[in-house]
């Protein structure tokens, strides 16, 4: 003989006490079906950039009905004729700080409702260096302290944020032969949280022990560099 035993399997009913509720049935139905195609940055160019440029940018799975260009602090919808499978091009937003940036391809979806639209697809972020102008203006002597020093005002495009690391480059110009030309490099002070506005576009920026002559003047913010000018 094997042991054996037998087992009885039934459905047990758990009823609650409550009513349920039923839900109402569907009003309207709405069916959106779309290939699934996560666009992809493979380029951007130029890779440095003023305010106000414009960029190239190269990929695939770009195009989208709709398309946004996601900045840091900023959305832009390029023009249709701009956007293909491969490239969009674009004009950089107004708002961007100086140093580096981001953007990304988003492709939202659009099922014809109220709640239009509805987060999509996304791509990579691609990264760029936003180049500042500046224009430097008067030199201001410092009234006491150390000669040769002071401070430079300068009009910056676009504005410094306020926790944005500000150097000013200094660069003798048509210095003598008979020497090495002399370079400087002065941090800014820090902006106070409290008082100063969240960006600026004009800062004093001080100088110390100078040497009298004429300098290429550039500044760097959050690492990225200006074009040279001149200041005597």
């Amino acid at each position: 003989y094997r042991p054996s035993s037998a087992y009885v399997v039934t459905v047990v009913l758990l009823e609650r006490h409550r009513s349920a509720r039923s839900a109402p049935p569907v009003a309207e139905r709405r069916l959106h079906v779309r290939q699934l195609r996560h666009p992809h940055i493979d380029s951007i160019e130029p890779d440095v950039v003023a305010a106000g440029g414009n960029l190239r940018i190269g990929g695939y799975n770009l195009k989208a009905d709709p398309v946004r260009l996601s900045f840091i602090d900023a959305f832009v919808t390029p023009a249709e004729e701009d956007v293909s499978d491969e490239q969009i091009r674009v004009t950089l937003p107004a708002g961007l700080l100086a140093g580096v940036n981001s953007v990304q391809v988003v492709q939202d979806l659009e099922f014809g409702t109220t709640d239009d639209p509805y987060p999509g697809f996304e791509s990579n972020a691609a990264i760029f260096l936003l180049r500042p102008a500046i224009t430097p203006g008067a030199v201001n002597p410092a009234a006491s302290g150390p000669t040769n020093s002071g401070s430079i005002a300068i009009d910056f495009n676009p504005p410094v944020g306020r926790h944005q690391r500000v150097l000013l480059l200094l660069n003798e110009f048509n210095a003598p032969a008979s020497r090495p030309s002399r370079a400087y490099s002065f941090e800014a002070p820090p902006r106070n949280a409290d008082s100063d506005p969240e960006t600026a576009a004009v800062l004093s920026l001080p100088f110390l022990g100078v040497a009298s002559g004429q300098y290429l003047v550039r500044v760097q913010v959050d690492g990225a560099e200006s074009a040279l000018t001149f200041e005597s």
